[in-house]
């Protein structure tokens, strides 16, 4: 009887020796995922912050782009800016007969 009981008190043990195993296995499980995820998270910062330079430089490339792209016809755009005109033609439309950049300057003929 004592052996019997010895017996159950051993399986017992060994029951909770495993059940004790398996939830540490499973918390060092459980930090792992939360690591993991954390990784994440500083990686989608990490690509967040290298596209704010390459955005940077797109709008400085764009800026200076800009500036430079065809001065004469910035200068004609401005001189049509600074007609005088006569009583008969509309302003609004010379300027919606701007030219396009690549289309080069063309002069308003007064209709008649």
């Amino acid at each position: 009887m004592k052996r019997t009981g010895l017996l159950v008190v051993l399986g017992i043990l060994v029951i909770l020796v495993f059940w004790g195993c398996s939830g540490y296995n499973g918390l060092v499980k459980q930090d792992e995922n939360v690591k993991k995820a954390w990784n994440n998270v500083q990686t989608e910062y990490q690509n967040r912050s290298d596209l704010v330079g390459n955005l940077v430089n797109t709008v400085k490339g764009a800026a200076n782009f800009d500036k430079n792209s065809n001065p004469t016809w910035l200068r004609q755009d401005q001189k049509l800016h600074q007609l005088t005109l006569l009583p008969s033609v509309n302003r609004k439309t010379l300027l919606n007969r701007r030219p396009k950049p690549d289309e080069g300057f063309k002069p308003f003929t007064c209709p008649s």
